[in-house]
């Protein structure tokens, strides 16, 4: 815990404050985000990160001063950055640690008709740098690259990092999941029950080809894969995810007469859903019609009052603020 944040409050040790020096402080790291293709992502690539971070002061070497002398030691805290308040109150005494006031917590002051003008006396300044940074093929979405000693600098101690958080940027065709691409493509009903074959570029720029064997049959929702097809698995010499394919069939709107008697003699015969009951031979026919936009409507609105009660019943309340209880018997 303590070496994460840098050592704690320095001299301050087993809850006593102590008579140890300040320690050094550690740079901040510079956090960049990086947006890129999923082409990028694919083939790898270097790229320019251009980023601000502090750097010790270049006119005063990272002093403070103009003479370039070291600062001194505060005589208030003994370089500590840190004080121990003492006040009474009524018969209690009671203590507190404070930062220092004349060094700002910093363990050390420059003579005020000594400050370097460049940086006023903070001993760092702000400028912009420029990396180069190489992200290997297959590197996935969220991926957290640091280059060390490259972010902010401070006078007494190591910079900080350099983090590059990788951003994934969306794709017209191809969605990925870890070292595995997603096609959800959408295909007509024939394709579906005759074979499916289609070209596309894959993400390396290859044309890929897609076929069903023969005489499979494409459901809907059904997951395909494709061995191979995927993101390079980073870190690991040519090999590569799979290719998934969710295909969405689309129906035809009306299919003729004549298609449906030739559809039926082909198709294989299916169970009905549900068992007819006795009499059903003299039950009058009723024809399914698409829900008009008004029916529509009115089940989306009911759905939303449903979900608002079912939400309010769980917070315990009514409307009116009003608590549900049960009834005495």
């Amino acid at each position: 815990f303590n070496q994460f944040f840098g050592g704690g409050f320095p001299g301050f040790q087993g809850g006593g404050f102590g008579a140890q020096s300040r320690q050094p402080s550690r740079g901040e790291n510079v956090v960049v985000e990086l947006h890129m293709t999923l082409e990028e992502l694919f083939e790898g690539a270097t790229k320019t990160i251009r980023y601000r971070r502090n750097v010790l002061c270049s006119v005063c070497d990272g002093t403070g001063s103009k003479s370039g002398n070291p600062p001194v030691t505060c005589p208030d805290c003994n370089g500590r950055g840190m004080k121990v308040m003492t006040r009474q109150m009524g018969g209690f005494i009671q203590q507190s640690t404070v930062v220092c006031p004349t060094c700002k917590g910093e363990g050390s002051i420059i003579d005020k008709n000594d400050i370097c003008s460049a940086c006023d006396g903070k001993r760092v300044s702000s400028e912009v740098t420029v990396n180069k940074l190489k992200i290997q093929p297959g590197t996935r979405n969220g991926a957290q690259l640091a280059v060390k000693g490259e972010g902010s600098q401070v006078p007494a101690g190591p910079a900080g990092d350099l983090v590059v958080v990788v951003y994934e940027e969306d794709h017209p065709v191809f969605s990925r999941h870890n070292d595995d691409l997603i096609l959800m493509p959408k295909i007509g009903l024939k394709d579906a029950l005759c074979g499916l074959d289609m070209t596309l570029q894959g993400v390396d720029g290859a044309p890929i080809r897609i076929k069903t064997p023969p005489g499979t049959v494409v459901k809907p929702g059904e997951i395909l894969t494709i061995p191979g097809q995927g993101m390079p698995k980073s870190g690991v010499q040519g090999k590569r995810g799979q290719l998934l394919v969710k295909c969405e069939v689309e129906m035809p709107d009306k299919i003729s007469v004549d298609a449906l008697e030739t559809l039926a003699a082909v198709l294989p015969q299916t169970e009905p859903p549900f068992e007819a009951p006795p009499g059903s031979e003299d039950a009058s026919v009723v024809y399914l019609e698409p829900a008009s936009i008004e029916t529509l409507n009115r089940l989306e609105r009911e759905a939303r009052q449903q979900e608002a009660h079912e939400q309010r019943q769980q917070m315990g309340g009514m409307p009116g603020g009003g608590n549900v209880q049960c009834a005495q018997q």
